[in-house]
């Protein structure tokens, strides 16, 4: 990805669409966008793979909806930040499929991940320090995203499309446990 993004820097800087001194910014974005696409169309891909893409995009849009704002671990290896996006989907999607998975079970979760959401979030990271306005902005969007993710959830039990509230409530479970793991809180380690 480094190597594909540095080339259409220099294609960039050689046609004098980008000015020399912003190149390692843009190296930097596409790096970064590159890594995004390249995760989505891994979990779409794993979703068709398991005949459930509108789960797997499920799980994606609330997970990048809750994280965005909520923080958490985020590993500095992009490869193991990528194993840990397919795992939790891979996981996902088993759990779902089995019929392990219940409307109380999700429920439970959703609570307690909001709890936790609630309580710790958002979770700045060691490389992104965040200001005291930060945190309030941070906060005041996550609530407004768990709130309508909490219609949203209400609205898949009311038309009965329980498989989409099953990865939704995943995501939650997925974004309270990387908030714990950041906080230290699951191996108590304090941060």
């Amino acid at each position: 990805m480094e190597l594909l993004s540095r080339r259409f820097v220099e294609f960039m800087l050689e046609n004098k669409i980008i000015p020399e001194q912003d190149k390692e910014i843009y190296r930097f974005g596409f790096v970064l966008m590159l890594r995004i696409i390249l995760n989505v169309l891994t979990l779409l891909f794993i979703g068709t793979c398991f005949n459930m893409i509108v789960e797997s995009i499920t799980f994606l849009i609330c997970s990048l909806m809750l994280r965005s704002y909520s923080g958490g671990f985020h590993s500095d290896n992009p490869v193991i930040c990528f194993l840990i996006s397919v795992l939790a989907t891979i996981s996902m999607l088993f759990v779902i499929k089995s019929g392990m998975w219940s409307v109380q079970f999700s429920c439970a979760l959703i609570v307690l991940s909001i709890g936790v959401i609630l309580r710790y979030a958002p979770v700045e990271h060691k490389n992104k320090p965040l200001e005291e306005i930060e945190r309030k902005i941070y906060r005041k969007r996550l609530w407004g995203i768990v709130c309508v993710l909490i219609f949203v959830m209400f609205m898949f039990i009311f038309m009965n499309k329980l498989f989409l509230l099953y990865s939704g409530s995943i995501s939650f479970g997925m974004t309270a446990i990387m908030i714990l793991v950041a906080r230290g809180e699951l191996f108590n380690k304090k941060s």
